[in-house]
């Protein structure tokens, strides 16, 4: 049965529509709805809409697919931006268009990033309590998603991982890299990125950091930047755009609150990388999403 779900957005009226056909910011593009709107810009607070979700069908291609799972992502870091809970969390949302075809090992690192928002709202929530009971015990439920969240990491990490190449920076590149490489590159920087927002959002409810410790960001961090020359090299072209930016990000913004001189090899390759020419077309995008890019760009 179709299920309503709540969302909420800046809306325009394009006439009433059986399936949304683009991705990006307008919504998840294989999932068929009654609704006179596509969404815009989600999520702000201005409007309420209600849709209703219904499972892929069997005849949805792969490209389908990928761009749905793309356009989850891109709203579930909208909201993470703005620390508000993601509808897209909602367990029917996250079961139902998937009835009829297996998530992929990206797909499920989306449902975990999909559960940050609504613990970034909880724990701007407990500086409201203050020191109650109320506090207390918001702080306990928050404690037990956030290690649930952690445990899913690991048994993705033991169980979907993939070998992928990671080059030292005297290492020479390879001339030719394959699709699967490539692929297992974009794979797995994901789940380092994911990894790392993980820590950083997680760090104000744990009693020490090494509550944390299964997440191990300063390896995270390092893959990710071993991985750089493999996402940037030549024959990548310009689908590098679509790599790179959300793994850089989540570098910069532990390297920038991380203070262990052990990093700091990591925070000098990552200003030279800022400095090569492909990464020219994608550092306003990056510093829009982060202000502390300015870290790593500004060489002065």
């Amino acid at each position: 049965m179709p299920i309503g779900l709540v969302w909420w957005g800046n809306w325009k009226y394009h006439g009433a529509l059986p399936r949304l056909e683009s991705s990006s910011f307008w919504g998840s593009c294989n999932y068929p709805f009654q609704a006179p709107i596509i969404l815009r810009h989600w999520p702000s607070s201005q409007a309420i809409c209600r849709w209703k979700v219904q499972p892929r069908t069997n005849n949805s291609s792969n490209f389908i697919n990928i761009s749905n799972a793309n356009s989850e992502f891109k709203k579930a870091v909208c909201a993470i931006r703005i620390r508000r809970a993601c509808a897209l969390s909602n367990t029917d949302w996250m079961t139902i268009p998937w009835i009829h075809h297996p998530k992929t090992p990206k797909d499920l690192l989306i449902d975990i990033a999909v559960e940050l928002p609504g613990l970034c709202e909880g724990i701007d929530g407990l500086t409201l309590l203050g020191n109650s009971a109320a506090a207390s015990k918001l702080r306990t439920l928050l404690r037990s998603r956030a290690f649930e969240i952690i445990a899913k990491i690991a048994i993705w990490e033991a169980t979907l991982s993939k070998p992928t190449i990671l080059l030292d920076p005297d290492e020479p590149l390879p001339e030719t890299i394959s699709s699967q490489e490539l692929a297992n590159s974009h794979l797995m920087t994901f789940f380092w990125g994911i990894s790392l927002n993980v820590y950083g959002q997680i760090l104000p409810i744990l009693d020490e950091a090494t509550e944390a410790s299964q997440l191990n960001p300063d390896a995270c961090c390092r893959n990710i930047i071993r991985s750089l020359p493999l996402l940037l090299h030549p024959s990548v072209g310009t689908f590098r755009q679509h790599l790179v930016p959300f793994p850089v990000i989540a570098c910069c913004a532990y390297l920038a609150a991380c203070k262990s001189p052990s990093m700091q090899p990591e925070r000098k390759l990552l200003v030279s990388f800022f400095q090569r020419r492909e990464f020219a077309a994608m550092r306003p995008f990056m510093s829009s999403m982060n202000s502390q890019i300015s870290l790593f760009t500004n060489t002065t």
